[in-house]
């Protein structure tokens, strides 16, 4: 299955499918149905899924998500792989290595969080403690020093205290994520944590999502600073905003900047000249200043 997005020069492929067991997709499946798409003009796509990196646990022989992400280093014409929402546990020393060695897998990651307090990790059934995600952030960063890390919090999920919240808050600000994504948490029927005694007041689930999400723009706006005067190189999607080009760079910064048209589809070289909490702006280059990451 293949999913398209807003985008003409980005595709999702759905490498496994379904929620339960893992199912995957196997890999000479996964580069056709990349060939076909940058044989329609497609220069980026996004390997998606359930459990993403848990790619392969059900193949024979057994594989890992490595196996499918070399294949299609080799397509010619595909200029970026896109890594969608993985858990902290499926980001192994291999699949860094891989990232930070190669021309086209972007250097983004999205990483799931959910709080910064171990107690509430506990209580979601997260296998991971605050401390642990933040010893991955640093071998990130050591392997990808430029990488961008976006993430989702659960604000308010029952049983969080005031102590408990501001345990997030620490952990999000020592993350430094370049993105972030807050959801007030709401009961679903029929699921566990419905019926948890100590479900939070709805103004102050409020109250809190306000604080992270005025956090995750502060956040934002200092990752965005610290790439003035430097080159992006930004993958120019069809959509123009305030009547300038818009893109992607690969460590996922929304960038604007004055163009023709006839970029639309094409990674452009772009220096940033000044930024905001949600895009930065920048002037178009001749030609790119800078090499790719490690040959």
């Amino acid at each position: 299955k293949i999913c398209f997005t807003f985008a003409i020069n980005c595709a999702k492929i759905f490498i496994n499918m379904i929620r339960g067991p893992v199912r995957s997709r196997l890999p000479e499946k996964i580069v056709e149905a990349a060939q076909a798409l940058v044989s329609e003009g497609y220069k980026e796509i996004v390997l998606t899924g359930i459990h993403l990196g848990l790619y392969g646990t059900d193949l024979r022989p057994q594989i890992d998500l490595s196996v499918p992400l070399r294949l299609l280093e080799d397509i010619q014409g595909l200029e970026r792989i896109r890594l969608s929402s993985l858990d902290p546990a499926e980001i192994t020393p291999e699949i860094l290595e891989l990232m930070a060695t190669s021309n086209k897998i972007c250097s983004h990651l999205h990483i799931s969080l959910q709080s910064g307090s171990t107690k509430i990790l506990q209580r979601m059934r997260r296998p991971y403690t605050a401390q642990e995600f933040l010893e991955l952030v640093t071998r990130i960063r050591q392997a990808m020093p430029d990488v961008g890390l976006t993430s989702d919090i659960i604000v308010g999920f029952p049983g969080e205290t005031e102590e408990d919240f501001e345990c997030t808050m620490q952990v999000v600000k020592a993350a430094a994520f370049s993105r972030l994504h807050v959801f007030p948490y709401s009961p679903r029927p029929g699921t566990p944590a419905a019926d948890f005694p100590e479900q939070v007041a709805a103004q102050v689930k409020e109250e809190r999502s306000r604080r992270l999400i005025s956090l995750g723009h502060r956040l934002a706006l200092d990752f965005h600073r610290r790439h003035l005067g430097q080159q992006l190189s930004v993958l120019v999607e069809e959509e123009r905003e305030e009547g300038l080009l818009v893109g992607y760079s690969d460590n996922y910064i929304r960038t604007r900047f004055s163009g023709d048209d006839k970029l639309v589809n094409e990674i452009v070289p772009v220096v940033v000249t000044s930024v905001a909490k949600d895009h930065v702006c920048g002037e178009q280059k001749q030609e790119f200043l800078t090499k790719k990451r490690k040959e």
